[in-house]
């Protein structure tokens, strides 16, 4: 009818709230982090419902890589690929990682040896399909984000394994070696 669109999250059961609620606190946290790796978040904000989300339109990260797949063009694809992992990682290490009880409760004891880097507050769902290529590029879907240091490594290992794992063309991009 002529206005904005939006997308509205709200809670089915009273244990949803704060779920919910924490949204507009996780954007606040993002933003400014994804700002200096040249990314945003799509804007949150609170209404009588739940929240309310931006609505954008665009090619997803995940899209331009299978259209490139699709042609052939694997080195063009790696090369984009590869960039988004450098500016996720310039936000999700910040600092070395140190177990808290916040993470094992969610994530468990069981972690490779070494140390890994990390960030105060993290969203471990930056996979591809979450990435619309506005400008600035901006992250979709931020609420699994966690107000603990999670490794970096997670992050970026996330990344990779549900773009490359998730479909067959895919596969051609396993020789440039991502997880390494």
């Amino acid at each position: 009818q002529g206005g904005t669109r939006f997308v509205r999250k709200q809670p089915l059961y009273p244990e949803g709230q704060e779920h919910v609620e924490n949204l507009c606190r996780w954007y606040e946290a993002l933003q400014e982090e994804y700002e200096k790796a040249g990314l945003s978040c799509n804007r949150c904000e609170k209404d009588e419902e739940g929240v309310r989300l931006e609505y954008l339109e665009g090619k997803t990260l995940e899209e331009l890589l299978d259209g490139l797949l699709e042609k052939g063009e694997t080195k063009k694809a790696a090369g984009y690929l590869d960039q988004y992992l450098k500016q996720v990682k310039t936000i999700c290490s910040q600092e070395m990682f140190q177990m808290t009880d916040d993470f094992r409760k969610v994530f468990g004891e069981e972690l490779p040896s070494g140390e890994f880097a990390c960030a105060k507050v993290t969203n471990i769902d930056m996979v591809c399909q979450n990435l619309v290529l506005t400008n600035p590029p901006c992250v979709l879907d931020y609420e699994w984000t966690f107000a603990f240091p999670v490794p970096c490594d997670f992050v970026l290992y996330r990344i990779i394994h549900y773009y490359i794992e998730t479909h067959s063309v895919r596969k051609a991009l396993s020789e440039y070696d991502f997880y390494e």
